[in-house]
């Protein structure tokens, strides 16, 4: 039983993480992007603004995830828990890149390690499906 909780505590922070990541990638996008500062509209607007298009971010991601990679291409099926964490993870830290703006070189390092949670995610998945066909 324990042992079920830490996998699913750890799934839970991947995801987290994955999203953090994410999002402070598309912040970091948008505010560095020719002309295009969400940073300067009124401080009453921005609040609304990044609270509700991460959330749209983070349901745009978890849809990608859950339902196109994870239940159609390795046919595991989605999770109602997944979907809520990526949202509301994105859009508290789409609220807080207002206020915290990692660096490149910070961005470019977390990058690099979603993507091998990620593929390694996607192995592990495929190894367990392989054996579980012999």
């Amino acid at each position: 039983m324990k042992n079920i909780l830490n996998k699913e505590l750890l799934f839970v922070l991947a995801h987290v993480f994955v999203m953090t990541v994410l999002v402070f990638d598309a912040a970091y996008i948008i505010n560095n992007s020719v002309g295009a500062n969400y940073l300067n509209f009124d401080k009453k607007e921005l609040i609304f603004f990044t609270i509700i298009a991460y959330g749209v971010y983070g349901f745009i991601v978890s849809f990608i995830w859950e339902d196109i990679i994870e239940q159609e291409a390795l046919k595991i099926p989605a999770s109602r828990k997944d979907y809520i964490t990526m949202v509301s993870t994105s859009s508290v830290v789409g609220f807080l890149t207002q206020y915290i703006q990692p660096s490149l070189v910070a961005l470019t390092i977390l990058t690099c390690i979603c993507v091998v949670l990620a593929v390694g995610y996607i192995k592990r998945v495929l190894k367990v499906k392989k054996l579980m066909n012999k």
